[in-house]
Order: structure tokens, then C-alpha cells, then sequence
């Protein structure tokens, strides 16, 4: 149980999750899931500058390209380690919010932390699609690579997370969506398909074999966006129409996938 007066979580506060809702075995039974910590390589993908045009070299305009190039590569800084480096986040999964390409988003409910240092504060799980880890495991890069933006123009992303599915169980998520499309991935994506935007680094290719060879869960814990809002400089709420777009859409823009 977390005091009231204990700060919120940092971004590398958790180092597990366990899941309630999100794993059955095949006689009907509800087992939970866990999922450890994985850590994201800072050089996981080749930056690539793109050019604004099939032109070699670049022949856009000046107000399309900088004079002197891009600027340089900003090094991610992430937080040391927290006071407390084993801190389990258990909670159970609530309602289907939305899907796209590559993942699924849901909301939670019933948290609670391993340890009264900090507090839970509202939060959503992003789930890779079955046979598509390699582009969740590539958002969380990016999420790391955009940590300065995280909690202004994209939500906080509190870690990357993986399991191998346990045999014999079905993992509901994935039964929600592929019932949904009617559309069951059978592999993982080529790493050639994420060329354009920048591939992963030779140096990890190798470490991708292991969403390749097995069912692997991937996951990450997101901020929840959305809520209530106020008209500036007025103390009544906007309407129920206008509320409902700007929730759906800050709740969606979870779901965005990153190539």
C-alpha cells in the first residue's frame, strides 16, 4: 500500500509486472502473467537522416532543408537507478481502448505496488500484437530516444516489458483483436521492412531471434491520457461532445504506432 505522500513513479521505478485478466489456460482457467523488465540498447537503431526528396543529393528547397544539415544527435540521458530496484507493479486488466498495427491498448484497474515508496498513478498497457514485438520493442527505443518530450507531447513511458507465453494458456488480448480482424499474424516482420525509418543496428540483430522463435508478450506502461477539461479562464467543463473527442483522441494517441 503506498503512502499518500509518496511520489509518483519514476521511469525506471518498476522492475515487474504481474497481470490478472490477460492469460487463461486451455480448460477455461484465469493464471496470471508475469513479465520482467528489459532494458532498451541506446544504439538498438541506425539513425538514418531522411531526404525530403528521391533527389541524390537532396534538391528541395531551402525552407524544406537545413543549410548546415541536421543538428546533432541528442544523447539520451536516462535516470539513474531508483532507491529501490525491485518494485513489482500488480494490477488487472480493464477495458479494450483501441488497436492498430501493431499492438493493442488496454486500461487497468486494481493496482497496486510491491513497495509504499511511491504511488500508482492512472496508467494504460500497450501489447504487441501477436508476431509483432519487433515494433513494439522499437517504440520503446523511440519513447527513450524522445524522453525530454515524455509528459508534454507524448505520454510518460514507465518501461518495456516481456514473457514467453506459457504453454497450454491463451493470451486474451491477442484472442480479442484477431477475432476482431479476422486476421492472425503467422511471423515476425522483416527487418528490412523498417528500413526507411531506420533499422536495427547489426550489433542487436541477433537478440531479435527471440521473438522469431518463440510466442514472446510484449508490453509497455504508458500514462493515461484523457479526462475532464476546462475552458480556459472559465470554471464550467466543455460540453459532453466536445469532452468526449478530446478524450478519445488524447486516450487513442497511445495507440500510435512507430513504424
Amino acid at each position: 500500500m503506498s503512502s499518500p505522500e509518496a511520489p509518483n513513479l519514476a521511469m525506471n521505478t518498476l522492475s515487474s509486472l504481474l497481470i490478472h485478466g490477460a492469460l487463461v489456460t486451455d480448460d477455461g482457467r484465469p493464471v496470471p502473467l508475469a513479465l520482467k523488465r528489459k532494458n532498451i540498447p541506446l544504439d538498438l537503431i541506425e539513425i538514418r537522416n531522411l531526404q525530403c526528396c528521391k533527389s541524390v543529393p537532396c534538391k528541395c528547397g531551402p525552407n524544406y532543408v537545413l543549410p548546415n544539415g541536421p543538428p546533432a544527435r541528442a544523447l539520451v540521458d536516462l535516470p539513474s537507478l531508483p532507491p529501490t530496484t525491485e518494485v513489482e507493479l500488480e494490477f488487472t486488466l480493464d477495458t479494450f481502448i483501441d488497436s492498430g498495427k501493431s499492438g493493442v491498448v488496454y486500461s487497468t484497474k486494481f493496482a497496486s505496488l510491491s513497495s509504499p515508496a511511491y504511488s500508482v498513478m492512472p496508467f494504460v498497457v500497450k501489447i504487441a500484437a501477436r508476431k509483432r514485438n519487433k515494433n513494439l520493442f522499437r517504440e520503446a527505443w523511440f519513447y527513450d530516444e524522445l524522453q525530454s518530450l515524455q509528459g508534454s507531447t507524448i505520454p510518460r513511458c514507465y518501461g518495456y516489458f516481456e514473457a514467453k507465453l506459457p504453454e497450454g494458456c491463451t493470451f486474451l488480448p491477442w484472442k480479442t483483436v484477431e477475432d476482431m480482424y479476422y486476421e492472425r499474424n503467422a511471423e515476425e516482420l522483416e527487418t528490412g521492412h523498417f528500413e526507411r525509418f531506420g533499422n536495427f543496428d547489426s550489433a542487436h540483430c541477433s537478440t531479435l531471434t527471440r521473438f522469431e522463435d518463440t510466442f514472446c508478450i510484449t508490453l509497455l506502461m504508458l500514462e493515461r491520457l484523457g479526462g475532464p477539461y476546462i475552458r480556459v479562464g472559465e470554471g464550467e467543463g466543455y460540453t459532453k461532445k466536445v469532452m468526449w473527442v478530446h478524450t478519445h483522441l488524447l486516450s487513442c494517441f497511445a495507440t500510435i504506432d512507430i513504424v
